[in-house]
């Protein structure tokens, strides 16, 4: 995605959720990835953040490792 594709506004929120998405799953690795893993972050994560927020952050999460795997699977 480049940056002058999408609104000013969303590409500052996908900066944002990238630096979040960094220091919740630290160095775990793709092959590593799974829905328990994410589910466990994710809940870590809503301790201190509202529903919505939560919400949001895990659906940029999910369409990530969606793009990402069917991304890998064409190589």
């Amino acid at each position: 995605m480049k940056k002058n594709d999408i609104q000013k506004a969303t590409f500052q929120r996908y900066l944002e959720a990238s630096g979040i998405i960094r220091k919740l799953f630290g160095n775990i690795q793709l092959k590593d990835m799974n829905d328990i893993v994410v589910q466990r972050k994710i809940d870590e994560y809503a301790k201190k953040r509202s529903h919505s927020t939560t919400r949001s952050l895990l659906i940029k999460v999910k369409m990530a490792l969606r793009d990402l795997r069917s991304w890998l699977s064409h190589e």
